[in-house]
């Protein structure tokens, strides 16, 4: 049992999506698994593109009722182009959207999600991709 929200990861998707798309444009933030022209699907691989995963992670209990009060979530972003620059741009793109923005998830409001880690952007089966990692809680 706890008291911390719990919401379906489609509603966190869907906050993240509105809040990333302004930046980095609309038909660029993908799941693993479905970027046109990779992994057998059909079309182009873009020349920049986004690949996002929300899950939930681990927050404290609550010493006094032994029940989390706050549900963490973990967001990974991989941004990916056809030079570093490019993977760069995207990058900076996620940054500026995110880095200590709130989101409101099913009429609940984040702390404000916050830069975890990094790997440097490298050559990955032909384009250049880094990852920055972000969490928050509602």
């Amino acid at each position: 049992m706890t008291t911390a929200p719990a919401i379906d990861e489609r509603k966190h998707r869907d906050a993240l999506d509105a809040l990333l798309e302004p930046s980095v444009g609309a038909g660029r933030i993908y799941d693993y698994g479905t970027v046109p022209g990779a992994d057998g699907n059909a079309g182009s691989l873009p020349p920049i593109y986004v690949l996002l995963t929300i899950e939930r992670r681990y927050a404290p209990v609550s010493r006094n009722v032994g029940l989390a009060s706050r549900s963490g979530w973990r967001v990974t972003t991989r941004y990916v182009g056809r030079t570093v620059d490019e993977a760069r741009w995207a990058a900076m793109k996620i940054t500026d959207a995110l880095d200590g923005a709130r989101l409101t998830v099913d009429d609940y409001v984040s702390t404000p999600v916050q830069h975890e880690s990094t790997t440097a952007i490298e050559l990955d089966e032909g384009r250049f991709a880094g990852l920055t990692v972000w969490t928050y809680a509602l």
